[in-house]
C-alpha cells in the first residue's frame, strides 16, 4: 500500500514539475515575442524621429518618413553620378595612359633606330680611307645625335 501512494506522489511531483517547466517556457516566449515587439515599435518610433507615436500624429510621421526617404534617394542619386563621373574619368585617364605609352614605345624605337644608324656612321668614319669619308660620317654622327637630342628634349 506504501508503494501505491509512493507511485502517486512520485507522479504527482513529476507532474507538477513538468507543468512548471512548460509555463517557464511559456513565459520566456512572450517575453520574447514582446521584447521583438518594443524592438520594432522602438525602431518604426526612432525612424519616424517621434519619441511616443500617437495615431493622430502617424499620417505627419508617415510623410516625415516619406520626405526623408525623398532625401536620402536624391543624396543616392547625387552620390551615384559622383561615382559614374569618377569612374568616366578613371577610364580616360586608362586611354591617356595607353596612349601615352604607345607614343614612349615609338620614340623608344626611333631612338634605338637612331643608335644603330650612328653606330654604323662611327664604324664608318672609323674605317673611312680619306677625309671627306671621314667628316661625311662624322656629319652624320652628328646629325643622328641631333635627333635624339631632340627626342630626349620632347620629354622621352
Amino acid at each position: 500500500m506504501w508503494k501505491i501512494k509512493a507511485a502517486i506522489g512520485l507522479i504527482t511531483l513529476l507532474v507538477i514539475a513538468a507543468l512548471v517547466t512548460w509555463g517557464k517556457h511559456g513565459y520566456r516566449q512572450r517575453d520574447q515575442e514582446r521584447a521583438k515587439v518594443v524592438l520594432l515599435v522602438g525602431v518604426t518610433a526612432e525612424v519616424a524621429m517621434v519619441p511616443k507615436l500617437k495615431v493622430k500624429d502617424a499620417p505627419a510621421a508617415i510623410r516625415r518618413i516619406g520626405s526623408d526617404r525623398d532625401t536620402y534617394y536624391g543624396n543616392w542619386q547625387g552620390a551615384k553620378t559622383a561615382l559614374q563621373t569618377q569612374t568616366d574619368r578613371v577610364v580616360d585617364l586608362g586611354r591617356k595612359r595607353d596612349a601615352a605609352i604607345a607614343e614612349a614605345d615609338r620614340a623608344r624605337a626611333q631612338v634605338a633606330a637612331l643608335k644603330a644608324q650612328r653606330d654604323g656612321w662611327i664604324k664608318r668614319a672609323q674605317a673611312a680611307s680619306t677625309r671627306t669619308e671621314r667628316r661625311a660620317a662624322e656629319a652624320e654622327v652628328a646629325e643622328c645625335e641631333a635627333s635624339m637630342d631632340s627626342l630626349y628634349k620632347a620629354g622621352f
